[in-house]
């Protein structure tokens, strides 16, 4: 039985990723069970042959935790910290500094595999609407270009955010709203329901 906790921290995220997918697989053809615990999220990407569990929480009377299939889907480092006695002042400049992060933020593990409908509004003011299944590649995407700000929105599943970003596309421009990708919405044919 093998336990890691944060495999790989302290190194180049992506490189990092790949070395802790590659242990995985190692210690997985070996027959070694394991617990491996990480906030290298890019590692759901990878091509591994391993099972992807976490700790799932449920609000009882305070949290109940259980082990459940899948990736973790919240952070919850705002709760924790209160609940360990972190002064309320660091907590609330925390969330600031949070939202504050713009593009550089990494969007919560909650959304890999997830629908979404993005904005991005350019440096020239500009929105370009999207919908992805892929919001982490999204952003990668757009994080090269310059003065690029993120929004998005999770929604479930592809057809609805085919139908919102078809929605803000034929509307956003009546509330005055340029576009660069108008035309995207003459070519879904889904209703604005």
């Amino acid at each position: 039985l093998g336990i890691v906790d944060e495999i790989c921290r302290g190194t180049e995220v992506a490189k990092g990723t790949c070395l802790a997918g590659s242990i995985i697989e190692i210690l997985d053809q070996i027959g070694c069970l394991g617990i491996v615990s990480t906030h290298l999220h890019d590692i759901f990407s990878l091509p591994l042959k391993a099972r992807n569990k976490a700790m799932g929480v449920e609000f009882i009377n305070g949290p109940t935790w259980k082990l459940i299939d899948g990736i973790c889907k919240e952070s919850l480092a705002f709760e924790t910290a209160r609940r360990e006695g972190v002064s309320e002042l660091v907590i609330k400049r925390a969330e600031e500094l949070y939202l504050s992060m713009g593009t550089r933020e990494q969007p919560p593990p909650r959304t890999v595999g997830a629908s979404s409908v993005y904005v991005l509004l350019r440096p020239d003011k500009k929105l370009y609407i999207g919908h992805t299944d892929d919001l982490s590649g999204r952003l990668r995407a757009h994080r090269s270009k310059r003065g690029m700000q993120f929004l998005y929105i999770l929604v479930p599943g592809k057809s609805i955010a085919c139908q919102l970003e078809t929605l803000l596309i034929n509307q956003l421009p009546e509330k005055g709203f340029q576009l660069t990708n108008k035309a995207d919405g003459k070519h879904r044919n889904f209703g604005t329901s």
